[in-house]
Order: C-alpha cells, then structure tokens, then sequence
C-alpha cells in the first residue's frame, strides 16, 4: 500500500499564489471541489449529552501480546535512541512527533512547554502510529504484515503479524489504547474487503463493501482509522481510489463507526458517489471522551454513542481540525476570503462554540502540541515549488503568537489530529509503503 497526499489534502494545504499547480492527474488544484452543497434541512443540532463518560488519557500499563511473531525481525531499526528520555515518561505527558529544523524526526515530551524534551530520535520513516506517551507502532522489514508496539523508553518491541493467506492483502488499521485489540483490513481474491478487530477473545470480522478497481485492474484502499479513548469504539474512513490515476476519489468515500463488529453509523455514498464536499472528510475522535468529530456536506458534525450524529458547526469548510490535550479546543483551517486564502479558527467546545480567527494573516495545517500550545504555519508567498512557510506557536493561555523551531508536527497524544496532519502525513512523505 503506497500512502499519498490526497486532491482534498492538497487543496486544503493550498494557500496563496498557486494558479496552475497541477495534481498527478492533470487537473488544477485552484477550484478543486471547492463548492459546498446545501445542508440537510432535518439534521439536528449537536447537544453534548449530560451524563456521557469522559476519561483522563493515560498512557497503558499493559504489554502487548496479540498476534504474536517469533522470527527474526531484522533490521534497520527506526528508533536512534532514546538516551536523552532522563526518566520515564509520565503517563500523561502530552507529547508530539514532530521534525525539528535541521534534525531528525523526534517524540518530544511537552508536560514543561516552556522546555519540551526529546525522548527518542528516529532515523527513518517506520513508524506507523503514536498510541501514547508510552507506546509508538512500527513496521517490520522483513516479513510481510509485520509490525511492533515498542515500549518507550525501554525500547522493548512486540513483534506481531496480520494473519491473512500468501495471495491475500492485508492492512494494519490501529492498535488500541489498552494495547489490547488490533485493528487491521483484509482483501481476498474475490475482492472482499472485511474488517477485523481481534482480541484476546478471537477476530470479529465485519464485512465491507468490494475493492473498486484501478488503472490495469490493480486493487487499492486509503483509509484512516482509530480508536475512541476508551477503546470501544471504532472509526474508519474508506478512501478508494477511482480512475485510472494514482488519486484517491473522494465521492466514493465511506465512513464507518463500529463497536466490534456491529456497525452504529454507516455513511456510504449515493448511486453515481457524493455531490462535491458531500463525502465525509478528517474524523477525529476528542481525547477525553468518545465523541468523533467529522466533515460532511459542508458542515462540521458530532457522533457520540449517546446522541447519534448531529451537526456542530454549520458551513464550516475544515480542513486539518485538531483538538487541544484537554479537550477544550478545537481548532481548524478554513478559507475565508475568495483568493484561496485560509485562517486558523479556535472554537471552545466547554462555551459558546462560536469559532475566532485567531493570527495575523494567512495560517493553515494546525496541531495541538498540548492543552494550550497550537502549532501551525504561515504563509507569505507561495508557488508550485516553494511554499513560503513559516512555522509559529499560538498560546490560548494570553492569545501570544510566536516563532517555532518545528519544520513539521506529524501527531500528537493526547491532543489529537486530522488525519492529513499525523502519521499518515509522515507516511506520505517519506515515501512509505507496504504491498
């Protein structure tokens, strides 16, 4: 599987000055489903239920022990070291993979903002997932399937495998947060998408609609998933490719919730796929309680097991939405005047909700490093070959902005992010891939 940046992720990184940039396809980025349809007229508005759970994120004490692999895993290794972790990491010190100016791709520690500390360094592009403080997931190199939850700092790995026949396809979804279910994609040679979530207690599969296929009949998904805080809760978001192009097609998207194997919301697009920004688009569950946030028909929605879907922010165009440690903030990119230019918004989920633009000028691509420090950048000029950026830090704590010596923040915990803002973001980058 070759992961890529995908047409809505290049349009949401769009900003200024790009008037002919063209995606693999040959078609222009400027006007790229950039229209959003009327919303539903019945759909409700999101009201936080009383009485839901919400939970402190920690990081799990649990040793992971699912799908065990006994060979021999080999090397290269992704982690340099860990010699700079001074201690154990705090089971709940929110931390970040970030790429350092000029240095290696690094998990900083941010409990101290004011002095964030580097636990480990990486010296490739392995790494799969960010479960917690404690806990990253990397692929192996020398087995097909093969991945690791390695314990950090001890750097202790957990070798195990996706269990799927040699002609068979297999994609790693998620780990969950007690380190105790894994989620993983199956293709067969019938074209049977299912999805799996095993335990200690066997696999639950849940059957997904057939792999479209591709330019020369090559069969491909691009999904995002992971699992709510508590761990119960499942979401995935199908993102198919279409064509005969290496791109993924946004109208044939599908947006699924599970709890094990019994589906509570389905989003599946319509005969001939979704209108234009109709698709479901950058879910991410709040880090305190199992509610996902997601986009669709050009308003920002909220699910929780208690409440269903309702929306949450009418006409919002989000893209790289991320919510702050605590669950407090949201904050998202959204374009705000017609030359394509975006501005960085903060909305408080405990008040009135009423999102503020937030920076002077243009700003895009925002993460939460903790519960109040919100990186992001900033553009001044842009081309087709260049994109002019600077990288800056918002306090919520007194509204300061200030310089960041971060060229990038690939994913946080417990802050969470979109999923064009995190490891699937490194992954693009680097090159990755896993036939």
């Amino acid at each position: 599987m070759h992961r890529t940046k995908t047409i809505e992720a290049f349009v949401c990184a769009t900003i200024v000055g790009v008037t002919a940039c063209t995606t693999s396809s040959g078609a222009t980025a400027s006007g790229a489903r950039s229209s959003f349809p009327t919303p539903p007229a019945a759909a409700a508005t999101y009201t936080p239920p009383a009485n839901a759970p919400t939970y402190t994120p920690q990081a799990s004490t649990a040793s992971f022990s699912l799908l065990p692999w006994a060979g021999n895993p080999g090397g290269p290794y992704p982690i340099k070291d860990c010699s700079d972790a001074g201690g154990i990491i705090g089971a709940s010190d929110p931390v970040a993979l970030v790429q350092p100016h000029g240095l290696e791709v690094a998990l900083r520690d941010y409990a101290d903002p004011a002095h964030p500390r580097t636990v480990c360094r990486f010296s490739n592009n392995q790494i799969v997932q960010l479960i917690d403080s404690r806990h990253i997931v990397v692929v192996g190199v020398t087995a097909t399937n093969l991945f690791a939850v390695v314990d950090l700092p001890e750097l202790r790995h957990h070798w195990f495998q996706l269990p799927v026949a040699p002609k068979d396809w297999a994609v790693l979804l998620g780990v969950s947060p007690g380190l105790d279910a894994v989620a993983w994609l199956s293709l067969d040679q019938n074209r049977q998408v299912n999805i799996h979530i095993t335990t200690s207690q066997g696999d639950q599969v849940t059957p997904a609609a057939p792999s479209p296929s591709t330019g020369g009949g090559r069969l491909a998904m691009y999904e995002r998933a992971a699992f709510s805080p508590s761990g119960k809760y499942l979401f995935l978001l199908d993102r198919r490719l279409g064509g005969n192009n290496n791109l993924e097609d946004p109208s044939l998207r599908t947006l699924l919730i599970l709890q094990g194997s019994r589906v509570l919301l389905r989003l599946e697009p319509p005969a001939g796929g979704w209108a234009v920004d109709g698709e479901p688009a950058m879910p991410l569950w709040s880090p305190i309680s199992d509610t996902l946030f997601y986009r669709q028909n050009g308003d920002v929605w909220a699910w929780s097991p208690e409440t269903g879907a309702a929306i949450l922010l009418p006409k919002t165009a989000w893209c790289f939405p991320t919510i702050s440690a605590d669950g407090r903030y949201l904050a998202y990119g959204a374009p705000h005047s017609p030359d394509g230019t975006y501005n960085v918004y903060l909305a408080d989920l405990r008040g009135s909700l009423a999102p503020q633009a937030i920076g002077k000028g243009p700003r895009n691509a925002p993460g939460f490093l903790n519960a109040n420090l919100l990186w992001y950048r900033a553009w001044t000029q842009q081309t087709c070959t260049t994109d002019g950026s600077q990288s800056l830090l918002y306090d919520t704590t007194d509204g300061s902005e200030s310089a960041s010596s971060l060229d990038q923040v690939y994913n946080t915990w417990p802050a969470t992010s979109s999923d064009y803002n995190g490891v699937d973001a490194f992954l693009a980058i680097n090159g990755y891939s896993n036939n």
